[in-house]
């Protein structure tokens, strides 16, 4: 029998995924965080593990490269792909926000100048944001740490997403655009062809985060 793939995100979200997974009953010891390796099969061959890109992991979901992921809805709402959305986790749980260096007096979204420069790891989003408020803006794509560029003085604003609380006293929230849930996503025919395979994980999903949360082990970074 063909085994269930799941796409797993590299970075922060990878150990705290390794665990959820293991905790349902999917064994992870072969996989090796450090290792160059990124494709692992549990002890029964019943699941492969696909370490990916975060960004990369809805490509691979809508085309049938990997049946189900793990991946924060960011995103998804940069890149727009078809996928199905299963269930929302209890960790990696963060907020997309609009943010400024103490520096400037950019206070409110009605500050913000004709084409003053957002830097950003989610250009869609900032297009879309921006568009919807008719405010003119250079977008800057630049990879995370997106905080430097704030720092260095290369853009005014900032638009990316945070795990946890924003990460410098000098870095200040203009606006909070949305908060930002861990998901459990499916190739739409997966979900067909697996599916009494993907439901019985997904039930073990949902008991594992309720039987956390009456526990209060909810391991969100």
């Amino acid at each position: 029998m063909k085994p269930l793939s799941i796409a797993l995100p590299t970075g922060k979200l990878l150990s705290p995924s390794i665990e959820f997974l293991n905790a349902i009953g999917i064994n992870c010891d072969s996989l090796i965080i450090d290792d160059r390796r990124r494709i692992y099969f549990d002890n029964k061959h019943k699941y492969k593990l696909i370490l990916l890109d975060p960004f990369d992991i809805p490509v691979y979901i809508e085309h049938g490269a990997a049946d189900l992921g793990i991946v924060t809805k960011d995103v998804l709402l940069e890149r727009n792909r078809t996928v199905l959305e299963l269930l929302e986790l209890d960790y990696g749980r963060g907020k997309l926000v609009l943010a400024r260096s103490e520096n400037n007096n950019f206070s409110t979204l009605g500050d913000i100048y004709c084409y003053s420069a957002v830097a950003t790891n989610y250009p869609n989003i900032a297009f879309r944001y921006f568009s919807k408020r008719g405010i003119p803006i250079e977008i800057i794509k630049v990879s995370p740490p997106v905080e430097v560029a704030l720092e260095s003085g290369l853009a005014d604003l900032m638009l990316t997403c945070f795990l946890e609380n924003l990460p410098d006293k000098e870095i200040i929230e203009i606006d909070e655009i949305a908060i930002i849930p861990c998901l459990i996503i499916a190739n739409r025919v997966s979900f067909k062809n697996f599916f009494n395979q993907i439901y019985y994980l997904i039930q073990r999903m949902k008991e594992l985060i309720a039987n956390r949360g009456a526990l209060n082990l909810n391991p969100d970074i």
